[in-house]
């Protein structure tokens, strides 16, 4: 699906792609295989890529902090690491 819509742009080398603002709860077993299979995209296609969002409070996402503010959502972190630049 990703290639018909925006993928094609990296295959084709008509452009580089950098994905902006993605992120989930990951309360569902749906939100973590979309999640773990955007990530896998991501490395498979070598595209950027910034997680929505930092702060633990964005109301349809989450964020990669945890509520107090300080300790990093492993769950998510863990599922990101593979696709962070070295």
């Amino acid at each position: 699906m990703w290639d018909s819509y925006w993928g094609y742009l990296v295959k084709q080398n008509i452009a580089p792609v950098w994905i902006g603002e993605f992120g989930t709860k990951l309360q569902t077993t749906s939100d973590q295989k979309w999640l773990s299979t955007l990530v896998s995209y991501i490395i498979q296609n070598k595209l950027s890529f910034a997680y929505w969002c930092w702060n633990p409070d964005s109301g349809d996402t989450g964020g990669i902090l945890a509520d107090d503010w300080t300790t990093v959502n492993t769950n998510k972190q863990d599922i990101i690491a593979p696709a962070l630049a070295k």
